[in-house]
């Protein structure tokens, strides 16, 4: 039986494209809440406040939902 792991939806998998591609890049986060993860991009040029914000966050975790 594999390991149990998070994954993200094609609509995701798409913003997630886009927000890279859109500006020069800083870093990308994860931040796991329970049982979610939020994948944050952080622009090169962006302050970045508490919580951040346009996070790819649909995750889900496998099992019991798997692909």
């Amino acid at each position: 039986m594999p390991k149990p792991f998070h994954w993200f939806g094609p609509a995701s998998v798409v913003d997630l494209t886009a927000k890279l591609l859109a500006h020069p890049v800083a870093r990308l986060e994860v931040h796991e809440d329970g049982p979610d993860m939020t994948l944050l991009v952080i622009y090169a040029d962006e302050v970045v406040t508490e919580g951040g914000g346009g996070g790819v966050n649909d995750s889900h975790i496998c099992p019991p939902v798997c692909p």
